[in-house]
């Protein structure tokens, strides 16, 4: 079930919200407050636009990172990378505790895709 943070988050939010937890170093207070204004952001969209809105921007903004895939445009690969990326971390907020969950899912991933390649080549 959509959980939603209804606070604006705050320095404490930011070193202990699993969403963070993607950044495997230390930031220091500087970094800590640009992640803190980017959450708060992202937040901020997501609760104007509401789930269904920001869910159809998401299908919108992959189709065209798939778009620009097929076209081989290098810099308009990035920006729409960077578009579905800020979509998914709109999500990742959002959906309180799924952060660390995804992680998990992730690394499972790429072990069973080097366990494919491991028998391809076997």
């Amino acid at each position: 079930m959509l959980q939603n943070i209804t606070k604006k988050l705050t320095i404490t939010d930011v070193q202990n919200h699993d969403y963070f937890m993607v950044f495997r170093t230390s930031p220091n207070e500087g970094e800590k407050m640009e992640m803190l204004n980017y959450a708060n952001n992202c937040r901020k969209i997501f609760e104007h636009y509401g789930i269904v809105e920001q869910r159809k921007q998401l299908i919108q903004e992959c189709a065209e990172l798939i778009t620009a895939l097929t076209k081989l445009d290098r810099q308009n690969i990035i920006e729409e990378m960077a578009d579905v990326q800020v979509m998914l971390d709109q999500f990742t907020i959002y959906l309180v505790g799924v952060s660390i969950e995804i992680e998990k899912i992730k690394q499972q991933k790429v072990e069973r895709q080097l366990e494919r390649i491991e028998s391809e080549e076997g």
